[in-house]
């Protein structure tokens, strides 16, 4: 048997998500929350004019142009500020410093892209349900925005990327078993050679030779290939009784 193994195929994705931050909206929203613990407090009004603060400024000017933006009176956001102390605080932080929070694990300020994409995915919730109670009167809207917004494509490609993880660990567990095996091919070679031990006792360790080897490995392979595939993975529909 060839010392150099064949590498299995690595089944890698075939398109893109379309985040920008590269990661799913769970660990977005595990990331958001890493940096900003008091983000789920605050009211939707209050998280539209956080997003808004590196595109509008602070300060009296800022906040103006964000309650233009919004249709607000200035009234309006300041007495949401003022009922707030977290969010008081923030602005303070953003003011002064110029950055988002910084998440504690990657030692940096949260990216605005990142906080932009989780108030995206905050508004396709509301879009959703929105959507899903005027179901009745247009169905095909729903199918049509999800496609849109690029939400399948997001699944398909966390699916893909989960079957390549999948295909290496196949691929390791396989290549640590043909160098067990090309071992005993070796120690059967050299018992073959040198019955006995260093005692004068003969060796009762017994090495595979290249041929059963070859077909051992072989028939490893196949039985990884018949393996079914995980069923949250798989692209069928689910049978009919156990879909969720």
């Amino acid at each position: 048997m060839s010392e150099k193994s064949s590498a299995l195929p690595i089944y890698m994705p075939r398109r893109s998500s379309r985040r920008q931050s590269g990661l799913t909206p769970e660990k977005l929203r595990l990331k958001v929350l890493e940096a900003i613990p008091e983000w789920p407090t605050w009211p939707r009004s209050l998280r539209q004019v956080y997003v808004l603060l590196p595109t509008h400024g602070t300060g009296a000017d800022g906040l103006g142009a964000i309650c233009e933006a919004l249709g607000w009176k200035a009234e309006r956001l300041v007495e949401l500020i003022a009922r707030s102390g977290s969010f008081s605080k923030r602005l303070h932080d953003f003011t002064t410093y110029g950055h988002y929070p910084k998440v504690p694990r990657d030692k940096a300020p949260l990216p605005h892209s990142y906080l932009v994409e989780h108030f995206a995915n905050e508004a396709s919730v509301v879009a959703l349900v929105a959507l899903e109670i005027t179901a009745r009167e247009s169905p095909g809207n729903l199918a049509k925005i999800v496609e849109g917004a690029g939400w399948f494509l997001n699944i398909q490609a966390d699916t893909e990327i989960e079957r390549g993880r999948q295909a290496l660990r196949v691929g390791h567990e396989v290549e640590a078993y043909s160098k067990r095996l090309r071992r005993s091919v070796r120690r059967g070679a050299r018992n073959k050679n040198n019955p006995q031990t260093p005692s004068g006792l003969v060796s009762f360790e017994r090495g595979l030779d290249a041929e059963d080897a070859a077909r051992e490995l072989e028939r490893v392979k196949q039985a990884y290939a018949q393996a079914p595939e995980d069923p949250a993975l798989s692209d069928a529909d689910p049978e009919p009784g156990n879909a969720a």
